[in-house]
């Protein structure tokens, strides 16, 4: 067999929900996509999730039509199969019910983002979003719990698609449920005051802090910032200046700069490929350069081809975030490397080149300036003072809490409809708690937090990835959750970067990883409908193989369990742009993690927020 290093184990009386059968199987998409259906039984699976779409389900308000599940429940006794249905009613599939939706923008129930733009997704906080919800949860759950086909069902999903992204979390309801939350557990306005270094005069002046985020999928871990940051401004080509061009003409935009005094920003180059017929851009293509530290030199370059229907390109080069950018030259080269732009040098008395201010929170912050050649600068220094980070924090706190919160109601009008069957979270974003405490906190999916909050759910599953083999991120996760003592699952399992690719060996590898810390049941993504992704491209003997191994070897552990050795401190904080680091260290947390494991030393991971209450002593 083949393991990973770190955890014991010790015997533990019962090893899944379904009894002593190891749950395994995938997230189908059954009968939206049929693919060799039949043969999903005969690679050794169990369990399968399928879809209970909200949207298709009840197409106009009180209309419920339920062929989708009948045929899912023919298709599982048909195969020997429990089904896990997805309630696919949480915010992000809510999105698609359109009636809904209609009666949600009419009274102010959706999301608000940052700008003020009303999105589809419902907010958390709309009464009468939590009106429909319950009333559609209840009765898909009474209909599968009375069905005469009920033997196969497992059990069902609060929802999936789980996010709660930081910037579209300003809706009035959002905010007004943020200042309740504040003054439940803060004796008096001024002791919020003091905390957040404030003078509100009443508790209708206080309002959420407005965050945006930096970074993320650029640098290794991306971190949070200021509203007041975001500035977009640039120097571009005048109309006449623009460079003609021919469909399938390629570019090459490069920008020498100098950065000084930046604080989490960038320089951009774009290509805007303009047509005759509209002013709007055809296409962008863009470069963006991120300055982490104070002071930069360089060159932004990048390269586009124009699409059907471009006669010209619009040359931009911009200053992303606060601090100074500098532009010395201005190169746009063809393919054979011949200089297109007019003044490429920035001579002021030769033109061709205009500024312009898209966006900026504190418009008057923006400076700009051309005085002699090679030297056009634009300049971003934001008056407003940023938010303490108390109030950071305690805004971050709240939206954690506020989305563990909702997916436990979610499961208790499930359960209230069926007692008798588990209620399984289906956590995305679950595989970013380990170590990618950016999206983790964007998204406020913090696993402690729900883990905290689930007394409606009888099984903690997880979205998890392993990359290019390192399923590190997935142990931690259990690591994370063990001992809350409810039977986890991992979701959605897969090897991101690889896919199927990686063979049999990498991904039976991940599957006994989950085994080996705990896990109690896995449901690989998916079954088909994601190339890359695909599992029956693997081969249906090589799958057949890689599932009889796994059941085969949760069988031998029985009742066991790992036995943690050491409590390992997680440090996530709001990774807060404003602090100095290292305050926020995930990468000293992943290097000890991976330390302990490979010396076969298994942890149990404890968050700043889970030490109050904890029991340390072994």
């Amino acid at each position: 067999m083949t393991t990973t290093a770190g955890c014991g184990l010790a015997l533990l009386a019962a090893a899944s929900v379904a009894g002593e059968d190891f749950a395994i199987g995938y997230v189908s998409h059954f009968p939206l996509i049929l693919h060799e259906d039949d043969a999903v039984a005969a690679t050794g699976a169990n369990v399968v999730e399928v879809r209970a779409p909200w949207a298709l389900i009840e197409p106009e308000e009180g209309r419920f039509d339920f062929t989708l599940l009948d045929r899912q429940l023919e298709w599982a006794e048909r195969n020997d199969l429990q089904l896990v249905f997805i309630m696919e009613a949480g915010p992000a599939h809510a999105a698609g019910v359109p009636w809904l939706i209609d009666r949600l923008h009419a009274e102010g129930g959706t999301m608000v983002d940052l700008a003020g733009n009303v999105q589809r997704d419902p907010s958390l906080f709309s009464p009468t979003y939590k009106q429909y919800l319950a009333r559609y949860l209840q009765r898909v759950t009474s209909y599968l719990a009375q069905h005469p086909r009920n033997r196969v069902v497992f059990g069902y999903n609060n929802g999936c698609e789980w996010w709660y992204p930081l910037q579209r979390s300003y809706s009035p309801l959002d905010v007004a449920a943020f200042r309740d939350w504040l003054e439940e557990r803060c004796s008096s306005l001024e002791a919020l005051n003091a905390r957040w270094g404030t003078a509100f005069g009443t508790w209708e002046e206080v309002t959420a802090p407005r965050l945006s985020t930096y970074g993320e999928g650029q640098l290794p871990q991306g971190s949070i910032i200021p509203a007041t940051y975001t500035v977009d401004a640039c120097y571009c080509t005048t109309p006449e200046s623009h460079v003609s061009v021919e469909a399938g003409q390629a570019l090459t935009l490069e920008a020498d700069f100098a950065a000084g005094g930046m604080r989490a920003g960038a320089v951009s180059a774009e290509i805007a490929w303009l047509g005759d017929e509209r002013p709007q851009p055809l296409k962008i293509d863009r470069t963006v350069e991120l300055v982490p530290g104070e002071t930069a030199v360089g060159t932004v370059r990048v390269t586009g081809t124009a699409p059907e229907g471009a006669r010209r390109a619009w040359l931009l080069v911009k200053l992303l975030g606060p601090g100074r950018v500098v532009f010395s030259e201005v190169r746009c080269l063809d393919a054979e490397g011949r200089q297109q732009a007019a003044n490429p040098g920035l001579d002021p008395a030769a033109g061709g080149w205009q500024f312009i201010r898209w966006a900026a929170e504190d418009p008057e912050g923006v400076a700009h300036g051309w005085e002699r050649a090679g030297d056009v600068w634009i300049e971003y220094a934001p008056r407003p003072e940023p938010p303490s980070l108390a109030a950071v924090h305690d805004w971050l706190t709240f939206r954690s809490e506020a989305l563990a919160g909702f997916l436990d109601w979610m499961a208790a009008q499930i359960g209230a409809a069926d007692p008798q069957r588990p209620v399984v979270t289906y956590l995305t974003f679950g595989f970013a708690n380990a170590f990618e405490w950016d999206y983790a906190y964007q998204m406020a999916v913090l696993l402690d937090a729900i883990a905290r909050d689930s007394g409606h759910q009888a099984v903690l599953g997880m979205q998890l990835a392993s990359g290019e083999g390192d399923y590190d991120s997935v142990t931690c996760a259990f690591d994370m959750l063990r001992r809350h003592g409810k039977p986890l699952w991992a979701i959605d399992l897969l090897d991101f970067t690889r896919g199927v690719a990686l063979g049999r060996t990498g991904l039976t590898r991940l599957s006994l990883s989950v085994l080996q810390h705990g896990g109690r049941g896995i449901q690989y993504y998916c079954w088909w409908g994601t190339p890359h992704y695909n599992y029956p491209d693997l081969g249906l003997d090589e799958l057949t193989g890689m599932l009889t191994e796994t059941r085969e070897q949760a069988a031998r552990m029985g009742g066991a369990r790992p036995v943690a050795q050491v409590a390992l401190i997680m440090p996530r904080m709001p990774p807060y742009h404003p602090l100095d680091p290292p305050a926020n260290d995930w990468a000293d947390f992943m290097g000890w993690y991976k330390l302990l494991v490979r010396a076969g030393v298994c942890p149990d991971v404890f968050t700043l927020e889970d030490l109050p209450g904890a029991e340390l002593r072994g």
